[in-house]
C-alpha cells in the first residue's frame, strides 16, 4: 500500500475573517478533503498577524503537516524583494496619498505610523497603509504562514507557491 500523502494548503484571507469574527479562541480553519482518485488533502485557513503558531495552533495542525509531502502556500514571502515592494506598492505617477486625504487624516496616518517618513507615506497605495496599520495595531509574532512554510522546510517537505510575492503585490 502506497503511502498516505497530503497537501497542505495556507489560505490566508479566510483565516483572517474567520478569526476576526470568531475571537482569538475559535478553532482552525483545517479541513481534510478526499477524493476516491487521489490521497487526501489538508488545507488550513491562516492569518498574518497575531498569533503564534507553535503556542495557538492545535496540535491537529501539526499531525496533518507531519503527513505531508508537499506544502503549498499562498507565497513564499521569505525572501522579498523590499526595493520591488515599494515599487509595486507606490500610487501612480502624479497621484499623492497626502493629497487625497483630507489633512487631518493624512497627520492622523503620520501619528499612526510614526516613525515611516511622510514622504514616503505619502506615495504609497492604500492596500500598504492598511497592512501597516494591521501590523502597528496587533501585537506582532511572526506570521503563522511562515512559521509553517519553516516547519515544512526543516521537515523536508516539497515547497510550492500558488504565486510570487511580485505577483501577489500586483
Amino acid at each position: 500500500m502506497a503511502p498516505r500523502r497530503s497537501g497542505f494548503v495556507a489560505a490566508g484571507l479566510a483565516g483572517l475573517l474567520a478569526f476576526a469574527a470568531c475571537g482569538g479562541d475559535a478553532p482552525p480553519l483545517l479541513w481534510e478533503v478526499q477524493s476516491d482518485a487521489g490521497a487526501p488533502v489538508s488545507l488550513l485557513g491562516t492569518y498574518h498577524f497575531g498569533l503564534s503558531a507553535r503556542a495557538d495552533l492545535p496540535p491537529a495542525v501539526w499531525r496533518h503537516l507531519e503527513r505531508a509531502a508537499l506544502f503549498l502556500n499562498e507565497a513564499d514571502t521569505r525572501f522579498v524583494d523590499a526595493r520591488l515592494l515599494l515599487q509595486q506598492a507606490a500610487l501612480p505617477a502624479g497621484q499623492r496619498l497626502d493629497e487625497l486625504l483630507s489633512p487631518a487624516a493624512f497627520g492622523e496616518l503620520l501619528r499612526l505610523l510614526e516613525p515611516f517618513p511622510a514622504s514616503q507615506l505619502a506615495t504609497l497605495r492604500p492596500w500598504l497603509i492598511g497592512s501597516l496599520l494591521t501590523a502597528r495595531l496587533i501585537a506582532p509574532q511572526e506570521a503563522i504562514d511562515l512559521s509553517l512554510l519553516t516547519a515544512a522546510e526543516r521537515a523536508g517537505k516539497q515547497l510550492r507557491s500558488f504565486e510570487t510575492p511580485e505577483e501577489q503585490v500586483a
